[in-house]
């Protein structure tokens, strides 16, 4: 009782959703995090900052400043950083976004060399951005989203995007041995093209369908209430 008593209101949801002996496996494990969070102004959104402070984080959790120039620059920033400093994984959290308080604790639990949280799109019409790579217009790779993924667990998935996910950082080396890039800017967003970088790499990607990071969209605040709100049809049965 004692023991519960010290704990934050977040990390005692933690204790009833995932149980006692996760949580101290989280708070005593070695793995060490860096956090990185590229930032598109000077400040972070109110709603990004309340809920990333109420995250239950592990022990061994650092946060880095990268200033979003370009999001390609920042995230390869981040990841030398993180290498630097000998951490095992990095985290990334897009800041227009609301951060569920076990939002590592899931991740971390997926046991994945890449573990992503889901998001929708902050415009009509809200889609969720994870995907199977297929053909798009003039022959070109892309990415087919997946409505149909929506709640559906922990899934392997082809593409996802970035807004929360934690990468092992031996992927990177992996990719530098291949030769290949890990965030490029072109066709693809750098998020999906680190991931067509992991396929071409035999690296899995996963991403836990019903941890849902809701964007922080003009002026709503975007999940998959509001992707069926627009998109009726597409609602499972």
């Amino acid at each position: 009782q004692e023991y519960k008593s010290l704990c934050s209101d977040a990390d005692q949801a933690v204790i009833a959703k995932h149980g006692e002996a996760a949580y101290k496996d989280l708070l005593t494990h070695p793995t060490r995090i860096l956090c990185a969070v590229p930032m598109r102004h000077d400040y972070l959104h109110r709603r990004f900052a309340f809920t990333f402070s109420t995250m239950v984080k592990p022990f061994h959790f650092e946060c880095a400043d990268i200033p979003r120039a370009h999001v390609e620059s920042a995230r390869t920033a981040a990841v030398k950083r993180a290498i630097e400093l000998r951490m095992t994984h990095i985290m990334f959290l897009d800041d227009d976004h609301i951060i569920p308080y076990d939002t590592f604790l899931r991740l971390w639990k997926c046991d994945a060399p890449v573990a992503a949280a889901l998001a929708f799109k902050r415009i009509q019409p809200y889609e969720p951005v994870v995907g199977t790579w297929g053909m798009m217009g003039e022959g070109q790779t892309g990415v087919i989203l997946r409505p149909d993924w929506i709640r559906t667990g922990v899934r392997k998935v082809d593409a996802v995007g970035f807004a929360g996910v934690l990468i092992d950082l031996r992927v990177f080396k992996t990719l530098e041995d291949k030769k290949l890039d890990w965030f490029k800017w072109g066709t693809l967003g750098e998020d999906f093209s680190f991931c067509l970088s992991c396929k071409d790499a035999g690296i899995d990607i996963y991403c836990d369908t019903d941890l849902i990071l809701p964007h922080v969209g003009e002026p709503l605040i975007v999940n998959e209430e509001t992707f069926y709100t627009f998109n009726p049809d597409m609602r499972m049965k």
